[in-house]
């Protein structure tokens, strides 16, 4: 062999390794959905014995057993090696009298096995990643009927292989967006302790320059300092704004439990001290059902403080509804405010933009509220639609389909 076909040879032998750890099997992990296809192997082959063995560089792993206890072995005393380097069904009717398996593992010599039946394990890039085997104590022959049922088990395994593959990639996918939430609620929460403070005291600072110097400074610079105020202001509230939208991500994360909407909503109105002047409506028969209660607090508390801040009519009026309709629950938060101005619609759910108000004055931020809104809305498996027009308030219907808290109840 040359010594670029050996190096060829070893780059597959790597790629296919890598190919099999890609699926979690071998990591002691819990591997008890494939018990049931090797029991299936040995009753349908008719042999006291099966296993599920998984081949990396220099060990033999038996993940799943029949007839005896789980093993690992050295690769380079295994039959199923033979299955690696050939990847064919092989079949030993009689082992004692073949010379290739001369000097087997402890495995065969200790439990004085005598048959062995394997079928090759292929995945979908071609790679043999191990067998599903069979052994007896008696030397036997075995039949096209019974090389059959392997290979259909065979295909089985791959399919769990596959399965168990893209569960165990999606857990990795959700501790790693754990760690980025709470990587970032950590850092919003130094952002907010310690940035909140000094742009407080700049602001404090500014109010007091200008109402000492209100008589005796040029207009110019009682304007400047007037525009450090309202910046600061607008900087302190982002900062919160940032500190909520990084905590409503993680709410939704948080533990399923039976939530009473109108307990919930009635605790958000109380606690949220709306203004006397306000007249707060709550509409239909409120649903119970499973759900991080945090993840809604969030949701209801951001639409409640929008129709609240923006609102300016002389006598304001927030309304929140409920129907069931055609599986969803189908929330309303509505409030006769200014509106809003069609040209600002299509930004008010994005990070970061800035906007028309309704009288298409530039707005250089509108916070994160929304944003949060319409972000914790598509997490929970539904939408949100925004029914807006300058001068005639706006409504938020919020659905969420019915099915999707049965399936976590």
């Amino acid at each position: 062999m040359s010594i670029s076909a050996s190096s060829q040879g070893q780059k597959i032998e790597q790629q296919r390794v890598d190919s099999l750890y890609s699926y979690h099997l071998i990591d002691g992990v819990n591997n008890h959905q494939f018990d049931s296809l090797v029991k299936l192997a040995a009753t349908v082959c008719e042999t006291p014995i099966a296993t599920l063995n998984l081949l990396d560089e220099d060990t033999e792993y038996s993940i799943s057993s029949y007839g005896i206890e789980l093993r690992s072995s050295p690769r380079n005393e295994s039959i199923s090696n033979q299955i690696i380097v050939d990847p064919v069904p092989l079949v030993i009717e009689d082992i004692s009298q073949d010379e290739r398996f001369a000097n087997l593992s402890s495995f065969i010599v200790e439990n004085n096995l005598n048959f062995f039946a394997g079928f090759p394990l292929v995945n979908s890039e071609g790679y043999t990643l191990g067998a599903i085997c069979v052994y007896d104590y008696e030397a036997k022959k075995i039949t096209s009927d019974h090389l059959n049922a392997l290979k259909t088990i065979a295909n089985q395994l791959i399919l769990l292989f596959n399965s168990h593959k893209h569960v165990s990639e999606l857990e990795i996918m959700q501790e790693t967006l754990q760690l980025n939430i709470d990587n970032l609620e950590e850092y919003t929460g130094f952002i907010s302790n310690d940035l909140r403070s000094p742009f407080r005291n700049i602001e404090l600072i500014s109010e007091i320059l200008y109402d000492k110097h209100i008589n005796d400074l040029p207009q110019d610079s009682l304007n400047h300092l007037r525009d450090i105020i309202t910046e600061t202001k607008e900087s302190r509230e982002f900062i919160v704004d940032l500190l909520e939208y990084s905590k409503s991500i993680s709410a939704f994360n948080q533990e399923f439990e039976l939530v009473s909407m109108d307990e919930l909503i009635h605790k958000l109105i109380a606690r949220m001290k709306i203004p006397k002047k306000f007249t707060v409506e709550v509409e239909g028969d409120m649903p119970e059902f499973y759900f991080p209660r945090m993840a809604l607090n969030h949701l209801f508390s951001n639409l409640i403080e929008n129709a609240t801040k923006y609102n300016d009519s002389d006598n304001p009026i927030i309304r929140i509804s409920y129907i069931e309709n055609y599986g969803h629950h189908i929330f309303k938060v509505y409030d006769n405010g200014p509106g809003i101005n069609p040209k600002i619609k299509p930004i008010i759910n994005k990070l970061f933009e800035g906007g028309l108000d309704s009288n298409s004055n530039f707005i250089k931020s509108i916070g994160l509220g929304l944003a949060i809104v319409n972000k914790l809305a598509h997490l929970m498996g539904g939408g949100i639609i925004l029914d807006s027009e300058p001068g005639k308030g706006c409504e938020y219907t919020f659905g969420l389909p019915i099915n999707a808290m049965d399936d976590n109840d």
